[in-house]
C-alpha cells in the first residue's frame, strides 16, 4: 500500500470545473430527480466527494472526481439527460457527449477506487465509475476501468495493487463479454478469474440491489 501510494501521488493534481457544487440543496430540479432515480443517498454522496454543474460548459452533469488518497487527478462528467432529450437542451452540439473526461492521466491508465476504500484482496472490477459506488454501497471491494476494456497499463496497476481472485462483473452485452475477454487475455496467467452473472433483468451492476450484488459475486 505505501509504495501504490507514494506512486499515485507522483501524478499531478486537477482543478474540478468553476461551477462545480457539492451543496445539493442548491441542484436544479432535474439533477435532484436523476439522483433521486439512481437512489444516491447523502452519505454515499458525501464519501466519493460527487457534485454537479448547473450551467457552464459542464452544465447539466453529474462530476465524479477520480481520487488517489485524497488526491484529485481527474474526472467525469456524466449529462443527466437521454440523446433526444439532449439535442433538444444543447441544439449546438454536434455530437451527443454522454460522458466527458478531464484527467492529468489518459483515462485508459486510471483503476477508480483507488482510494481511502482500497482493499488488496480479492477486486471486483466494473466497466463504469457509477456500477463501482454502487458496489462499494453494498460493502463490496470494487474497482472501476471506466470502460469495457482493460489496457496494457491498467493491467500493470492490477498486478501491482491486488491480489487474490479478480472478480469481473460486466454489463449485459456486448460490450461486457470483451471486457472478459480482455481481463482473461491480460490476466488469465497471473490471477484466478471469476466471472460474476447478473440477473438478465439488469443490463448493468448500477441496476441491481444488494442482494443481487451479492449473489453475483458468489
Amino acid at each position: 500500500v505505501e509504495e501504490a501510494v507514494e506512486d499515485l501521488y507522483m501524478k499531478p493534481e486537477v482543478q474540478l470545473p468553476h461551477h462545480f457544487q457539492d451543496d445539493w440543496k442548491l441542484a436544479s430540479p432535474e439533477i435532484k430527480k436523476y439522483i433521486k432515480e439512481r437512489k444516491f443517498n447523502d452519505l454515499v454522496l458525501k464519501h466519493f466527494g460527487i457534485g454537479y454543474c448547473n450551467d457552464g460548459w459542464w452544465e447539466d452533469r453529474i462530476i465524479i472526481p477520480f481520487v488517489y488518497w485524497d488526491k484529485i487527478v481527474g474526472f467525469t462528467a456524466r449529462t443527466i439527460w437521454g440523446e433526444e432529450k439532449y439535442f433538444e437542451k444543447f441544439p449546438d452540439h454536434e455530437y451527443y457527449a454522454k460522458y466527458k473526461h478531464k484527467a492529468s492521466t489518459p483515462i485508459e491508465e486510471i483503476i477508480y477506487g483507488l482510494d481511502s476504500g482500497y482493499k488488496a484482496e480479492d477486486p471486483i472490477f466494473v466497466e463504469g465509475s457509477f456500477d463501482c459506488i454502487r458496489m462499494r454501497s453494498f460493502g463490496l471491494n470494487c474497482y472501476s476501468t471506466l470502460s469495457n476494456n482493460v489496457s496494457d497499463k491498467q493491467a500493470e496497476l492490477i498486478k501491482k495493487y491486488f491480489t487474490g481472485t479478480i472478480y469481473v462483473m460486466h454489463d449485459n452485452d456486448k460490450g461486457g463479454i470483451q471486457m472478459v475477454d480482455k481481463f482473461k487475455e491480460l490476466l488469465y496467467h497471473s490471477y484466478p478469474i471469476r466471472i460474476c452473472k447478473l440477473p438478465k433483468s439488469v443490463k448493468d451492476p448500477d441496476g441491481m440491489n444488494k442482494k443481487e450484488a451479492l449473489i453475483s459475486k458468489a
